[in-house]
This record gives C-alpha cells, sequence and structure tokens, in this order.
C-alpha cells in the first residue's frame, strides 16, 4: 500500500512538475552517477550522421572530441546533433521545432537584409540624382559666366554705339554745315 501511495505521488508530481528535461539528458545524468560509482570512466557523446546524440559510458578518458564520440557535454539543446564536418564543428539543434523557430529567425533576418537593400538603392540612387542635379547647376553656372561675359561685349558695343550717337547728336551742325557748305 505504501508503494502505490508512492507512485501516485511521483505520478502528481510528474503532472504539476512543468521543467521538460530530454531523455538524452535524463540517460547522461544516470551515467554521471555510473561514473561517481565507479563503474566507468567517462561519459561520452555519440552523435552519427546528424543523430540525437545517445549518452554512453566509457571505460577509457578520452581527452578530445574523437568521431563518433564527442566528450563535450550538449549544454541548453532539446535533441543535440554534433557536426563532425565543415567550418561549423559542434553541437547543434536538431528539434524540429527549433529548427521552425530557427528558420523564422533566418527568414526575418533575410527580410531586414532585403529592406536594407532596398534602403541603400534608394540612398544610392538619391546620390546619383544629386550629383546629376549638382552637374546641371555646374552647366547652369558655366552658361550664366558665358552670357554674362557676351552681355559685358554687347555693352561694351553699346556704349560704344551710344558714344558715337551722341557725339553725332551734339554736332548736328557740323553735318549740316558739311551739307550747305556743298552747296
Amino acid at each position: 500500500m505504501t508503494e502505490e501511495t508512492t507512485q501516485n505521488a511521483t505520478s502528481e508530481v510528474a503532472k504539476t512538475d512543468t521543467t521538460f528535461v530530454p531523455d538524452w539528458e535524463k540517460k547522461a545524468e544516470k551515467l554521471e552517477e555510473m561514473v561517481k560509482q565507479g563503474l566507468g570512466k567517462q561519459v561520452g557523446y555519440k552523435s552519427v550522421d546528424g543523430q540525437v546524440v545517445e549518452p554512453i559510458l566509457l571505460t577509457t578518458e578520452q581527452q578530445d572530441n574523437t568521431y563518433p564520440i564527442a566528450i563535450d557535454k550538449p549544454v541548453g539543446f532539446i535533441a543535440p546533433a554534433y557536426s563532425w564536418f565543415g567550418e561549423q564543428r559542434g553541437y547543434y539543434e536538431a528539434a524540429p521545432a527549433y529548427q521552425g523557430r530557427k528558420i523564422q529567425e533566418l527568414t526575418e533576418g533575410l527580410n531586414k537584409v532585403v529592406k536594407d537593400q532596398e534602403q541603400i538603392k534608394k540612398d544610392q540612387e538619391t546620390v546619383a540624382n544629386d550629383k546629376q542635379a549638382q552637374a546641371d547647376d555646374n552647366q547652369t553656372l558655366k552658361l550664366v559666366a558665358m552670357i554674362a561675359s557676351q552681355l559685358g561685349t554687347l555693352t561694351a558695343k553699346i556704349d560704344s554705339l551710344s558714344k558715337q550717337q551722341a557725339v553725332t547728336t551734339a554736332n548736328p551742325t557740323q553735318s549740316a554745315d558739311n551739307k550747305g557748305g556743298e552747296k
């Protein structure tokens, strides 16, 4: 009867306990206890072809991660797998739920990069338009300078003609005298 009561109490605690402990971690904890009892030297984590790690008891101590056994304990993973190849050697999350979140994070990151790229393109177009406007302004300034130069020349000619006309207008008698003297 006490055994039934203990089992029922344990079941009730398990139902109310919301802390999730993955199976691989439970097995690793049992193996660590065995190491403490002297039944093995070390706990290793076997990972082959992207499969979730399997904690194993090692009878000899291993210093480094050597395929297919990693000695570093995966921490913070639901379903860790070890990547043995490529630049990213180490544990990664193999749980589908996590991968869905990771895909969403990557998608959001990609969307941000696309928006940033669009903004950069707009900024480049603005700079190009500003440069064109500046080039147009420089061309306009050159034209204004040419027109000012031509106006200066025209003004000088008009002044010269005005002076000639003023002289002619001021001495009309001389012209008339010349005409009268010929008679």
